[in-house]
């Protein structure tokens, strides 16, 4: 043989040989397909966009199931958004057939159950929109078959949505599984093995992967653990994803069913509910993983790293950029507290005082009235409605759009594929917990970043919007208290003080979530006492964090020493004297007097106008009075006034059509107590002044009390009188 025979040959032999370690590996059908989804212009219209993923056949080869693989994720989030595509307006060029046709799956093997009828007396609202598609791929076992079911999430129909609310609307108690999610499970499971018969497939020779998002999600869940229950595939032979999934099950069971990965986006309400808090005990099966966000990453590798490359799908898929809240899990904490408090359980969930499933069911009889699921819900413009969310938003800058984007964007499934897609597994993810701090009793507070910049204010109670900078977040609750929500990597300073002449007694509670916002577990209520020049401080954030995953939960604090107080309490201008109100009040007294007025200024100094009518002389006499006074306080909500009043006093004439003038000196020394937000009860004693000879007639009425002589005073009395009011 020849040297150029023996190179060629050699060549060859090498080629092949390589060759067969590429397929081996199968590195032979890899690649990365364009696949379709649908996405909106800028001008808000439907339109049709490629997307680069990438799909292996070995995605079901190279590893396990109870492993998890982000490139498999990736796709199987492709297929969840594709599921929402109008299958019933286009059968033939459809995304996701689309899709399925890019895999190389023939149209006879696919099936796309989108014809749903609500009506049917055994299944009733408790259905969903699926597909399966199925092929054969090669294996290092051989030819296998790989069968695809892709569940749609909720669509624009009262009718799914009611099926969502459905926990267990017979017996309407908690049981193990929502029955909503299992019942549509259940005819899911029948319509698979009906589709595996036809076609023929064998389970123990076949791959499964199930994907969905939302409600979607949370029918993937339990038909996955039917499906390993019932032992109908090869352990390891089912890859469950699932997005933005509810919880399903009160059972989680997350070694056995760790074949099933629950992606979740911390900041979406929808994967806490049902709840896990007090008597609520909803999971899901298998395992949680939980995406980056503004409380559990560090912030500049959030905002100048992740948020852009998110923004790349984003825009493409929205026609504008994402609108995180960058505040973590706690706006479905305090969203599922408010729940929790409304219906403390199952049974109160259905048959409470609020009768929450009952409201909320109207209310999407009214959202999707006999709507189609291509329909879009009614835009509604113009009212007062409109006129107020204008208004809300030129004080906030466009607060409230904002607002109303983020409540869209934590859910939707476009947030959840741009995520996928733009964050390699080493990014996308975090386990860092979050921590809830919750202030009863004292009524001023100061949040201090690391650098001493002040992130968050309470004065009076009432939370300063103005001040407060993301991500520290403040939020009353029902019951006056302050909670407190901010991010694990970063180290807070709060501030306590109260300008109560009394110290103040005031509960810290803090309460620890998991990443996706599931309850933890709570610390020890620790007491404060603040009161005039002598305030409290303690750390929050990654200290709180860090100290509870070694297992210490209490929070450590500090008493200021009275010049520190005083140069804190300057620094973020906590006292309640510096701050501006307007507080109107109605009131009637012991004399049978009507009246109503306001206050402007401070609480060191304030105006005061008010005006009245005596009841027995009604529209025989007018009375305005103006004058100033000053508050301080005492213990707690209690607050004591002091104020000086000149009265104006027109009386009606018995035998003439005048009215007679008179000028009377008041003071009020008043009790007020603050019991709901700006709600305050007040009672005060009031005492009018008559000079003889000079404001007699004023007093002229058989309802005034005698009057009195101070200090045995000839020609100055008192007239006293109590008041019983409240101020707003």
């Amino acid at each position: 043989m020849s040297l150029s025979k023996k190179t060629r040959f050699i060549r060859i032999l090498f080629l092949f040989s390589l060759l067969l370690v590429f397929k081996n590996k199968n590195f032979l059908y890899a690649k990365t397909i364009n696949f379709y989804l649908n996405c909106k212009t800028s001008e808000n219209l439907i339109s049709e966009t490629r997307i680069p993923v990438e799909w292996r056949e070995d995605f079901f080869t190279e590893g396990t199931a109870f492993s998890y693989n982000h490139e498999l994720a990736r796709f199987a989030c492709m297929l969840s958004d594709a599921s929402y595509a109008d299958v019933l307006a286009d059968a033939t060029s459809n995304p996701l057939k689309k899709n399925y046709e890019l895999l190389g799956i023939n149209e006879s093997d696919m099936e796309f159950h989108y014809e749903i009828n609500y009506n049917d007396a055994l299944w009733g609202n408790d259905q969903c929109a699926f597909s399966f598609a199925s092929k054969e791929i090669e294996t290092p076992a051989g030819k296998r078959t790989l069968i695809l079911l892709v569940i749609r999430g909720t669509p624009l129909n009262a009718n799914e949505w009611i099926s969502n609310l459905n926990i267990n609307d017979a017996s309407q108690k908690q049981d193990e599984i929502h029955k909503g999610f299992a019942t549509a499970s259940a005819v899911l499971h029948t319509a698979l093995i009906s589709y595996m018969l036809r076609h023929k497939i064998d389970p123990t020779q076949a791959y499964l992967l199930i994907t969905g998002h939302s409600r979607g999600g949370a029918i993937a869940n339990l038909l996955s653990s039917l499906l390993l229950d019932d032992n109908f595939f090869e352990k390891g032979a089912i890859y469950t994803y699932t997005f933005a999934a509810p919880n399903v099950t009160t059972n989680s069971q997350e070694e056995k069913y760790g074949f099933i990965w629950n992606i979740v986006n911390a900041e979406d309400v929808v994967p806490t509910v049902p709840m896990n808090r007090g008597n609520w005990k909803y999971h899901k099966y298998g395992n949680t993983k939980v995406f980056v966000n503004g409380c559990n990453t560090q912030k500049e590798l959030y905002d100048e790293k992740f948020i852009p490359k998110i923004n790349e799908y984003f825009v493409k898929l929205m026609g504008r950029e994402y609108a995180p809240f960058k505040t973590g899990p706690l706006v479905p904490i305090v969203i599922t507290n408010i729940v929790n408090a409304l219906s403390e359980n199952v049974e109160k969930y259905y048959s409470g005082a609020i009768k929450l499933h009952t409201r909320v069911a109207k209310l999407m009889n009214k959202l999707f009235p006999d709507k189609k699921d291509t329909e879009d819900a009614p835009e509604q413009n113009g009212g007062i409605g409109s006129w107020l969310v204008t208004k809300l938003n030129e004080r906030t800058n466009g607060g409230l759009d904002y607002l109303a984007l983020a409540f869209s964007d934590m859910h939707a499934n476009e947030t959840y594929l741009s995520y996928m897609l733009a964050l390699s597994e080493n990014e996308i993810f975090s386990t860092m917990n979050y921590a809830l701090v919750t202030v009863q009793g004292t009524e001023e507070i100061a949040i201090f970043d690391e650098n001493d910049k002040l992130m968050a204010r309470v004065i009076n109670g009432k939370i300063q919007y103005e001040n407060m900078t993301l991500p520290v977040v403040l939020i009353p609750n029902f019951k006056k208290n302050i909670m407190i929500g901010c991010p694990g990597t970063i180290n807070y300073r709060a501030v306590l003080s109260d300008e109560t002449l009394i110290p103040t007694p005031t509960a810290v509670k803090v309460e620890y979530f998991t990443a996706a916002g599931l309850f933890l577990g709570e610390a020890k209520i620790t007491k404060f006492y603040p009161h005039l020049n002598h305030a409290y401080s303690f750390k929050i954030g990654e200290a709180l964090v860090k100290n509870f995953e070694l297992n210490k939960t209490d929070l450590t604090q500090k008493k200021l020493s009275r010049r520190e107080s005083k140069k804190i309490i300057e620094q973020a201008d906590l006292v309640p004297s510096h701050f501006f109100n307007i507080i109107p009040e109605i009131y009637t007294n012991t004399n049978w007097t009507l009246g109503f007025g306001v206050h402007v200024g401070t609480s060191s100094i304030f105006g005061s106008v008010l005006t009245a009518q005596e009841l027995t002389r009604f529209k025989k006499t007018y009375e305005l009075s103006i004058g100033f006074g000053n508050q301080m306080s005492i213990f707690k909500q209690i607050k004591f006034e002091n104020e000086l009043f000149g009265k104006f006093l027109w009386t009606e004439q018995e035998d003439s059509d005048s009215r007679k003038f008179n000028f009377v000196p008041e003071y009020r020394t008043a009790l007020s107590l603050k019991v709901l937000g700006r709600i305050t009860f007040f009672t005060a004693g009031m005492f009018e002044f008559k000079i003889k000879d000079f404001n007699d007639e004023a007093f002229n009425s058989s309802v005034k009390l005698n009057s009195i002589s101070p200090f045995g005073a000839d020609k100055l009395k008192v007239a006293p009188s109590i008041q019983f009011g409240i101020r707003l």
